[in-house]
């Protein structure tokens, strides 16, 4: 599995292809993965760690929303966490590694 997303990952996945806003992005990508992180309990920020898609998808769907969200006109949309998000951060919540649960009979 690959580490955290990257500000390119971001990029392709937000459909961003221009670099007038790369530090915008970052910075939404940061924060979108320290909020992935403290809503799950799982810190995938450890060197070498493996991040499931999911938390991968998560983060990279949190910032996108923020990024185009952004504008101050839009009253409310920022403050709610998509839908798809929470779902993802709640089947994060209770993930377990298939490789790491025994198999049960």
């Amino acid at each position: 599995m690959p580490g955290l997303p990257t500000l390119d990952d971001l990029k392709l996945f937000a459909r961003v292809d221009h670099d007038d806003d790369d530090a915008t992005l970052t910075t939404l990508l940061g924060a979108a993965i320290e909020f992935v992180q403290q809503a799950t309990g799982n810190d995938y920020s450890v060197s070498g760690a493996d991040v499931p898609e999911r938390a991968r998808t998560c983060m990279m769907a949190l910032a996108a929303h923020w990024y185009e969200f952004r504008e101050p006109v839009i009253v409310g949309a920022v403050t709610r966490v998509p839908m798809h998000v929470r779902s993802l951060i709640h089947q994060l919540t209770n993930w377990q590694d298939p490789s790491l649960v025994e198999a049960t009979p």
